[in-house]
């Protein structure tokens, strides 16, 4: 498994695994930092959130269906 900073040119690889609002505000550039994981060349989660006064809040965490319960 890889785990990684999803960037705006990998998201579309990722984008099915997170909120679409969420990706349509990486794509418009808010500071938002998103965390991916694949393996075998397969996502298998994603992770989104941001800074707040040193805090970091969750936007969205998705595990595709057939990584789950691993």
């Amino acid at each position: 498994m890889n785990l990684g900073y999803i960037s705006t040119e990998h998201l579309p690889f990722f984008s099915n695994l997170m909120d679409p609002q969420v990706s349509e505000s990486i794509k418009e550039g808010e500071p938002i930092t998103a965390i991916g994981i694949e393996k075998d060349g397969v996502a298998c989660g994603a992770l989104t959130g941001y800074l707040d006064d040193g805090y970091f809040q969750i936007l969205s965490l998705y595990v595709a269906p057939s990584f789950r319960h691993q």
